[in-house]
C-alpha cells in the first residue's frame, strides 16, 4: 500500500503509514476496512474517547500495534458511553475523564469491553448494506449470492459454465433477471461488455424443421390430422421470431479479430448472448470493421490472410467507410463451429 512519488520528489507515505499517522483524517468505516486489509484476522481494538471537548473528527487516532501479535487500536468520538456525547451524567463522565489522565484507566477500559462490541456491529451493518466496504471480491459478497440467484445462478452447480467469469454477470443482474431479456438490455449489456457499439436489429424469421412425432401422419394409426389444431402440411414451419440480428462496430482492426471464430471476444460474446436470451433464437453477427484499418495482407507473410474473414482482393485503395462481415448462426451456437470463412 505505497504510492510512488515522481522523479526528483519525496515518495508519498503508504495508506497505512497514513492511517497511523493521521487517522483522523480518515472516514471510520473506511479505516476499519483498510485494518481488516492489513489484518484479516484481528484487525483492530476499538475504544471510545473519554474526553469532554468537542470532537473535530470521528477518528481520534489509530496506534499501530504495540508489540508482534497485538493488534492496532483505534480510538473513535462517537457513541462512547462517556465523553462529551455519551450518556452517562457529567460528573461521572468528568472522573472517568480525570482517572484516565491520572493513568487508572481500568474504568475506561471496562467500558472499552461494550465500546468495541458497539462499534463492530455498526461497522458490520454498515458492510451487509455497502458492497465496497468488503475487504474481499465482489463475488464473495453476501449480496452477491443475492444477484446470483436473480439470474438464475444461485446454486453452485449452476455457475463457472459460461465462456466469461460470473462476476461479470453481476453488474447486469437488473437486466437480467426479467426475462424474456429484451433487445434494450441486450444491446445495453453487450455494448457495456465489449465496449463496442451494438445495433439489434428486428427479429429474423426461418423455417424450422419439424420433429418425426410433430408431423402428420393420416391413416387408422395416424396422428396430428385435426385441421386448425394439428394438422401440418409438410416437415417444416415457418417462425416470424426464429432469431435475429446483431450488428458490431464500427470496430477497429485489433478489436474486428478478436471477435472472429475461434477468438475469445466471439466466446464472450456468444456465451453473454446465450445466457441472456437461452439457446433457442438463432443469432447471426455482422461484424462492421473501418476500412481505414484493414492492413494488406501478403501471402508470404508467417501468419496469412484467413480466407473469408481477414483477406479482401481489392484493385484500388479503399473508401473510407466500414466493410461488413456476416457471421452465420452456427459461429454463435456452438465453440466448435468451422473457423474458416466457407
Amino acid at each position: 500500500m505505497e504510492t510512488m512519488a515522481p522523479h526528483g520528489r519525496r515518495r508519498a507515505p503508504g495508506v497505512a503509514q497514513e492511517l497511523f499517522e493521521s487517522g483522523h483524517r480518515f472516514d471510520f468505516f473506511q479505516a476499519m476496512r483498510l485494518l481488516r486489509l492489513l489484518r484479516p484476522k484481528d484487525p483492530v481494538r476499538l475504544r471510545a474517547s473519554v474526553d469532554l471537548a468537542f470532537p473535530p473528527s470521528d477518528i481520534v487516532q489509530v496506534k499501530p500495534p504495540a508489540k508482534p501479535g497485538a493488534a492496532p487500536e483505534m480510538t473513535v468520538a462517537f457513541l462512547g458511553l462517556g465523553g462529551v456525547q455519551g450518556p452517562l451524567p457529567r460528573p461521572f463522565a468528568q472522573q472517568l475523564r480525570d482517572r484516565t489522565r491520572a493513568g487508572d484507566t481500568g474504568l475506561r477500559d471496562f467500558l472499552d469491553i461494550f465500546h468495541h462490541r458497539l462499534l463492530s456491529q455498526l461497522y458490520q451493518g454498515r458492510v451487509l448494506r455497502r458492497v465496497w466496504l468488503e475487504p474481499g471480491p465482489p463475488e464473495a459478497h453476501a449480496v452477491a449470492r443475492y444477484l446470483y440467484a436473480v439470474m438464475g445462478l444461485g446454486t453452485r452447480g449452476m455457475r463457472e459454465r459460461l465462456e466469461v467469469e460470473d462476476r461479470l454477470l453481476l453488474r447486469y443482474a437488473g437486466l437480467l433477471a426479467h426475462r424474456p431479456v429484451s433487445l434494450e438490455a441486450l444491446r445495453a449489456m453487450l455494448s457495456d461488455a465489449l465496449g463496442v457499439g451494438v445495433r439489434p436489429r428486428a427479429p429474423r424469421g426461418a423455417w424450422l424443421e419439424l420433429e418425426e412425432e410433430q408431423r402428420t401422419r393420416l391413416g387408422p394409426t395416424g396422428r396430428n390430422q385435426r385441421l386448425g389444431q394439428g394438422a401440418v402440411l409438410g416437415g417444416r414451419a415457418w417462425l416470424e421470431q426464429a432469431g435475429l440480428e446483431l450488428e458490431l462496430g464500427p470496430l477497429s482492426w485489433r478489436r474486428y479479430v478478436d471477435l472472429l471464430p475461434g477468438s475469445r471476444g466471439l466466446g464472450a460474446l456468444r456465451s453473454l448472448t446465450r445466457f441472456a436470451l437461452g439457446p433457442g433464437p438463432e443469432v447471426r453477427l455482422v461484424l462492421a470493421v473501418r476500412t481505414g484499418e484493414i492492413p494488406e495482407q501478403p501471402l508470404s507473410a508467417p501468419h496469412g490472410p484467413r480466407l473469408g474473414w481477414t483477406s479482401w482482393l481489392r484493385a484500388r485503395p479503399g473508401r473510407q467507410g466500414t466493410q461488413a462481415v456476416a457471421l452465420s448462426p452456427r459461429h454463435m451456437s456452438a465453440p466448435g463451429a468451422r473457423e474458416d470463412g466457407t
